[in-house]
Parts: C-alpha cells; structure tokens; sequence
C-alpha cells in the first residue's frame, strides 16, 4: 500500500518500469518528482463490525487479520457483500467507533490523528467536482495539497507526469462531466497522488483478472473467480477449511517488528495556509458557478418570468389606496418568492457536493471551516444579483412609493429573506439526499407561512401558544418590516381616483390596523431579529456540516434510527 517514489537528484531522468493496472501493458512511469516517504507497515488482527438491526445486531466483518507490507500492493478479494468495503472503510479510519480488534501501524497502535496525515482513502463511488476540465481538477487539488511549496510551473510539471502516467494526457482539457467510467475512476486516484501519501487505500480502483492464487498442495493455479466461490462454500466447508490450513501454512502473518518511524510527511507536505485553502476553493467555486451557464441563464430567465407574472397580478397598486389590501398579498408573495426561489436549486444540488466535500475533507485537502466560508461568501453576491433582478421589475411595475429610505427597507428587507431561505435549504440538504430534501424542504416551510399571518385582520390578541410559534417565524417579521417600509414612517395618504367615491384604505394608519397592528411595527427590530435567525441558521449549518464530516454519538443515533426506519418502510 506505500508508494516507494525515486528521488529526483540533478535533475536526473529517473525511471520505473511497471505494469500499469488500467491499461494492461508495460509503461515507463516517471515519478522523479516524488520525495522519498518513511515506509509505512499495517497489520490489523481479529477485526471485528456489526451494524445494529431492529432487535438484534448483523456481523459484518468476524475476527479478520492480515497485513499491508510497504512496497506492496496488497488487494482484498471477495464476492459482492463480502464486506470489502467495510473493511477498507474501517482500515482507512472512514469508520472507526464500535471496531474490535486492533490496527497496529509499524508494530504501534493506530493513531487515528496522524495515521489520517500519511494515508487517502479512495472510494468506491466515483465523485469529482463538476465544470472543470481534468487539468483544472488537477491544479486545485495541487494548490490545496502543495500551497506555496511549488512554482506554478512545478506544478504543471507533476499534474502532466501524473496524467501522462494514469494515461489521461489525452483528456487534459476535457470537463470531467464527460469522461467515461474508467476515466474517472483514473482521475480520483491522479487527484490524490499530487501529494505523494505513503499509503492509499482504494475501493475496486479496476477490475482484476488475473491467476493470483497458487499452492503446493490441492489449490494449484486456480482461477480467481474458483478461489471465490471456494471461500464462500460453494463447494462446502471442508474446502474452505484445507484453504485456511493452506494459506496458514504457506503464508503465516508473522508480527511486523519495525520499529516506530518518525513519519516525513508532515515535514514534506505541511498544512496550507487556512487563508490559502479559503482563495482557491473560492476561486474553484466561482470557475464551477461560470461554467454552469445553462443553469445561470435558467436561473435569470426564470427570475425575469417570475417577475413579469407577480408584477402583472399586482400592476399599479402601491400607490392606489383602492387597492391597499391587495398590495399587502404583494409584499407576502415577494417572501413566498424569496422563500422557494433561493432554496429549492440547494436541495437539488447540495446533497452531491456534500459527498464530494467529505471525501475532500477525509483525505485532508482543507479544513471544514474554509469550505464553509468559501460557499457562504460565494453565494452572497449570486443572491444579491437575482434579487436585485427580480425587485427591480417588480418594484415598478407595481408602483411601489419611489422613495430612497422605504426602498432601501423593502430591498434589505428581501435580501435577508433570501439568505435565510438557502440556509434552510443548506441545513435540510445537508441532513438528506436530493429526494428526501424535495419532500422535506417544502414540508417543512409550509408552516412558516401559516403561523406567520395568523392574527392579521383580527385585533384581537393571540393566546400564548400561538403567538410564541408566530414569532418563531421569519416570515413574520419580514413581513411586518415590509408592511413597515411601505406604510409606516410618516407616509401620506395613498391617491384616490377620481370615479371612486370613498377610499377607506388610503390611510397607512387603516391599513396597519385593519391587518392587526395597533401601531407600526419596529422595522429595526424586526430586521435584527431576521439577522439574529440568519446568524443560527448558518451556525446550524455549520455544526451539520461537522457532523456530515465527524459525527458525534448522537448524531449517530439519529443515522441509526433513521436507516432502520428507511428499512422497515
């Protein structure tokens, strides 16, 4: 499992001839860039998992031994559900709560901390960052591993090797979206080997045919696929057995005495710089937003419909006092848009980038925090350009009051409304997959509606119960602040038409009361309380986040419970 590299000394041309797993033909692989790492040596011995059921636990793995020698590649082979995967999960530390057993690395007990520093676990699905080419891909994840130790120009250098050496030269400019298979399952195996780690585990990196297993005794040069079936008593026990007596005595696991090395890859590869991991993700996430123009040319076209639709139902009313009460519906269907529209795209799209996030952060390319302000900052000025879009038709069509102060309300008003509703829909994408987020998310924000209107066009006050879930909406205060702008603060008599006898609702002050409120609402207030529910939103963002990437036992319990009942449905 250890890359033993050549050292590039002057410059030299240094050379290793080896047989190239995905191709199946003999290749000169130059890796003279690579920096020599200690030998690293993993024994594992009776490993032990089982996963809960209802009533019960299913052993997965039972008493499993074996060792990964440096130098070597070592494969597990096995029939599908045989546990493979959950054995490189638990030897790569992806799993590492409720494990018997012991995982010793050169003769010590693991250090999960440091072992992580010296190993990448490459996983079974094959998940790559999309709209970016294959050297793009490259130069982030070497920006993000390397930092300021290599020249841009080093840098080229070790990506076109690596290509050249995974036979991906030929896809250097291609989108990764559009590679095949076996393309990209090369490229998430190139990504990892930017940094040189001592040891890799991979899960099927390729499919393996190929006469492995030989004896002096009865198993003489069997076929891989007869080893299987043997192993999984295809042809009974006592085969299985004269196997296990076989490999005991031709191949015994005797105990690994090397000595604990200090391990160079802190010293070779030391942590980027947190400022640096924050600009190249940001820079990564803005490439990505800017290839994707078919969803930002959907997104403007569906803004500009939307706008044209809502602006039309309620054309010309914000200064008509017939028509008062209507552009109260205006100001709710502004929070119902910035409600969906911001957070509906996240559900769809999120719970994909969260796989690829952990998989990122397992194998250390960044820490979580520089993710999280990378995609908080990215997305502030994408929502402040849709919404400007979007308020700018709706506001004069309408006829809302041109005025600089009540505009500015209703404008910061939205935006904050805005980012609210994606980080609930973050917050919800980030608990499930895209399906389930579909369901939950409009399921969930329905309430906030209803318990945001509930005693508007009734003056009398709400019993206690109902009142503390009104205000735990964020609907609520956006539309007092809106109602608020539009209506409070001194404003004049709406204008009446001439053919219309009697205006009732052309006095700000009767429309306030006739929606249930007395006296104006504190805009201010409500406008920190809407900034005081978006801080917990995105802090709520975060601890999930954290708990995506590192679970806690209560987290877990909630995974647990809600695998068991996915599984009784």
């Amino acid at each position: 499992m250890d890359l033993i590299p050549e050292d590039k000394v002057n410059g030299a041309d240094n050379g290793v001839c080896e047989k190239d797993a995905f191709n199946n033909v003999n290749v000169v692989t130059r890796i003279s860039y690579l920096s020599k790492m200690a030998a690293v040596d993993i024994e594992f011995n009776d490993v032990t998992y089982s996963v809960p059921i209802p009533r019960e636990s299913k052993t997965i793995l039972r008493g499993l031994s074996g060792q990964f020698k440096s130098g070597e590649l070592t494969a597990i082979l096995g029939p599908s559900g045989a546990g493979k995967s959950t054995l490189l999960d638990i030897l790569a530390g992806y799993k590492y709560r409720d494990i018997g057993g012991s995982i010793n690395i050169n003769g010590q007990l693991r250090n999960m901390r440091e072992f992580k520093k010296i190993s990448c676990y490459i996983m079974q699905n094959d998940l790559i960052q999309p709209n970016l080419t294959v050297f793009e891909a490259m130069s982030f994840a070497a920006d993000l591993k390397l930092g300021r130790r290599k020249s841009k120009s080093q840098k080229c250098a070790i990506i076109d090797e690596i290509l050249r050496t995974l036979r991906l030269i030929g896809t250097r400019d291609t989108l990764t979206n559009r590679l095949s298979g076996g393309e990209k399952k090369r490229l998430t195996i190139a990504l990892e080997f930017v940094n040189n780690p001592p040891v890799i585990f991979l899960d099927e990196p390729t499919t393996l045919d190929i006469k492995i297993f030989s004896s002096q005794n009865d198993f003489r040069n069997l076929p891989l696929a007869d080893v299987i079936e043997i192993s999984t008593g295809d042809y009974g026990f006592d085969l299985i057995e004269q196997m296990i007596t076989c490999v005991n005595t031709k191949l015994p696991l005797l105990p690994i005495l090397r000595s604990k090395s200090e391990f160079e890859f802190d010293k070779k590869n030391p942590k980027i710089l947190w400022i640096d991991q924050f600009g190249t993700l940001v820079k990564r996430m803005v490439m990505q937003i800017c290839r994707n123009r078919n969803y930002m040319y959907l997104k403007i076209l569906l803004h500009i419909f939307l706008g044209i639709v809502i602006g039309g139902l309620f054309f010309n009313m914000g200064n008509d006092g017939t028509k008062a009460l209507f552009n109260f519906g205006f100001c709710f269907a502004c929070l119902i848009f910035f409600l969906y529209i911001p957070m509906l795209p996240v559900l769809l799209q999120f719970p994909l980038e969260i796989q690829i996030m952990k998989r990122e952060h397992f194998n250390r390319w960044y820490d979580l925090s520089a993710y999280y302000w990378a995609l908080t900052i990215v997305n502030i000025p994408i929502q402040l350009g849709f919404a400007v879009l979007y308020l700018l038709m709706v506001y004069f069509i309408t006829g809302q009051p041109l005025e600089l102060h009540r505009s500015s309300m209703f404008f910061s008003t939205c935006f904050i409304c805005a980012f609210i509703a994606e980080s609930i829909g973050y917050n919800i994408a980030s608990v499930f997959n895209a399906v389930n987020s579909i369901f939950a998310g409009p399921a969930l924000t329905c309430p906030l509606m209803l318990i945001a209107v509930q005693d508007f066009g009734d003056p009398r006050p709400l019993p206690l119960y109902r009142t503390i879930p009104m205000y735990m909406s964020y609907i609520r205060y956006g539309l007092e602040a809106l109602t608020t702008a539009m209506y409070g603060h001194g404003r004049q008599r709406l204008y009446c038409p001439p053919e219309e006898i009697y205006c009732h609702f052309s006095s700000p002050k009767e429309i306030l009361r006739i929606i249930g409120q007395e006296t104006p609402p504190n805009f201010w207030l409500d406008l920190t309380a809407l900034f005081v529910i978006l801080f917990i939103s995105r802090g709520i963002l975060y601890y999930l986040l954290k708990q995506r990437v590192q679970p806690n036992r209560t987290f877990q319990m909630f995974q647990i419970i809600g695998r068991l009942i996915k599984r009784n449905l």
